[in-house]
This record gives C-alpha cells, sequence and structure tokens, in this order.
C-alpha cells in the first residue's frame, strides 16, 4: 500500500510540475497591457486639430517598460483610420514623410494643413508601474484625411512589450459633421 501512495505522490508532483511549466494547449502568454482610444464623438468638418488619446495599461502586477515613442506618431503605436465604408483614410503628405509610406496618393492638399501644428503629445517612456496608464496623443489631422463628412473608425495596435503579441484597442468612432 505505502508503495501505491508513493507512487501516487510522485505522479502528482509531476503533474504539478507540468502545469507550471507548460501552457495550457490553446492559451498563449497572457497580455501585459490593454489599449483604448478616446476622443471627440463629433467634430465640424474642416477642425484645425481633432485630437485623439491612446491610453496603454499595465494590466500585470509587474512593472512593464513603455519604449521611447516619437510623439508624432507614436512610433510603436499604429493607428488604422478608415471611412463609414470600411476603406483606409487617405495619408497626409507629412504623414507619408515622417514614414516614408512611398504607397498610395497623398491626401488632397486641404487636408494637409502644411504646417508643423503639434501633432502628438506622448506620456513619458519608460517603467509604467502594475495597474497605472499611459497615454499618447494625435492630431488626425495632420495624419489622415479625415476632411469628408462622415463616420470614420480609429483602432491603435502596438506589440505587447513581455510577449511581442500584436495588442489591438477598441474601435473608436468619429463622426465629422457639415
Amino acid at each position: 500500500m505505502s508503495e501505491v501512495i508513493s507512487k501516487l505522490t510522485r505522479l502528482l508532483r509531476a503533474a504539478a510540475f507540468l502545469a507550471t511549466v507548460l501552457p495550457v494547449a490553446g492559451q498563449g502568454p497572457q497580455p501585459s497591457i490593454s489599449l483604448a482610444v478616446t476622443g471627440p464623438a463629433t467634430v465640424k468638418a474642416g477642425s484645425s486639430i481633432v485630437w485623439i488619446d491612446v491610453v496603454l495599461t499595465n494590466i500585470t502586477k509587474d512593472v512593464i517598460n513603455v519604449p521611447q515613442s516619437e510623439p508624432a506618431l507614436g512610433a510603436y503605436i499604429g493607428l488604422d483610420v478608415r471611412d463609414a465604408s470600411g476603406m483606409p483614410t487617405g495619408k497626409t503628405r507629412l504623414y507619408r514623410q515622417m514614414t516614408g509610406d512611398r504607397t498610395g496618393k497623398d491626401a488632397p492638399a486641404s487636408a494637409d494643413p502644411g504646417v508643423f501644428a503639434p501633432l502628438g503629445r506622448a506620456g513619458p517612456p519608460g517603467p509604467v508601474q502594475p495597474l497605472e496608464s499611459t497615454r499618447r496623443g494625435f492630431d488626425l489631422t495632420t495624419l489622415f484625411d479625415i476632411t469628408q463628412p462622415g463616420k470614420y473608425t480609429i483602432q491603435a495596435q502596438e506589440a505587447d512589450p513581455m510577449t511581442g503579441a500584436i495588442i489591438k484597442s477598441n474601435v473608436f468612432t468619429l463622426t465629422v459633421e457639415k
């Protein structure tokens, strides 16, 4: 009987060890961050500045490091801006110059203010404490063509600093009125 209990104890210890070192089937590493896009729900067509914020929150029990970002484009934050039909909006000449994007046509000149208005505002790079947040702000009018009245959706994405997985934000809707 003691031999059976001994084997059962070893088997349970082995199972407990494997449960801690092997991921459960279908589960990858858990994300360390969440992203949320916020901003005005409605703006007037021709608005000179339309700020949106991307809020990055550390959802772990550990401190994470947020890389230095270029306030203008977020460097590590990708923004996907689409019109009501789901098509990507045009990107301004300034956006293309800053990113080296050589695809497609520039947005109409009316969408590009032609001046170096503040493009973005960034929270400090570096450590983000557990359950704390940092913000990155963007002026959409200097980067994307949102000159036509209608609905636009904005979604941010970023590589998780701990796992490398792509994390996507909520889909934020902006209405541009006449």
